[in-house]
Formats: structure tokens, C-alpha cells, sequence
């Protein structure tokens, strides 16, 4: 999904950063858009797209 998302859509950073049972968040400019925990479940990589283009 990274590779995905750094080649189609460049913003000066973002980080996926998995922890423990499938987890993982998603940081912007060291900024957290998306954590599947506090979702409860995963975000589609469009919707990840369009919070990184904000």
C-alpha cells in the first residue's frame, strides 16, 4: 500500500506505521489522518488518498 500510495499521489511525507494484531496508522507531515484501531476497521485505500491530498 505505501509503495502504492508514494508513487501515485507525492505529499512531502507520510508513514504507515503497524503495531501490533494488524493495526496500523497513517501520518501526514508527522500528523496522524487515519488509525484503523480508533476506526475499527480498515480504510480504503481511496479514502487514504484523499486524507493525504488535504
Amino acid at each position: 500500500m505505501q509503495v502504492g500510495l508514494n508513487t501515485q499521489h507525492p505529499v512531502e511525507s507520510f508513514e504507515l506505521v503497524p503495531a501490533f494484531g494488524g493495526v496500523f496508522d497513517v501520518y501526514r507531515d508527522g500528523e496522524k489522518i487515519f488509525s484503523k484501531k480508533d476506526e475499527g476497521d480498515h480504510a480504503d485505500p481511496s479514502a487514504i488518498i484523499r486524507m493525504l491530498q488535504k
